[in-house]
């Protein structure tokens, strides 16, 4: 990812979570849920930390409100891999919920990159 540029990167790890995503949805079981939070708080630190630089690069006057809106989704996303933690290790919830919840991380991250 090092040598990637800063779009490749982003494809390349949000493929990654898509795939692990996948996985999860056919096995939930708590070692594939670790490697799905893994590759996002991978995605999510790669984003945060790229995304600051370019944004410092571009002229933004307030760099304190850009980085309050990426902790704010970051929380979001800590909250709902939490939920989906409990679910899998509580095994009360249905395939159908967690297929949701993973669709629904997905979509966050998506709108992060947007």
């Amino acid at each position: 990812v090092a040598t990637m540029e800063f779009e490749e990167a982003v494809a390349f790890l949000m493929d990654e979570v898509t795939m692990s995503g996948e996985k999860l949805k056919n096995s939930p079981l708590p070692d594939i849920y670790a490697d799905y939070k893994q590759k996002i708080t991978q995605f999510l630190h790669f984003v945060v930390e790229n995304s600051y630089d370019v944004k410092l690069q571009t002229g933004i006057r307030n760099p304190r409100t850009k980085i309050k809106k990426k902790y704010t989704i970051i929380s979001v996303v800590n909250e709902k891999l939490d939920q989906l933690a409990k679910d899998i290790l509580s095994l009360q919830s249905s395939q159908i919920s967690l297929l949701a919840k993973i669709e629904e991380i997905n979509g966050i991250l998506v709108d992060l990159i947007s």
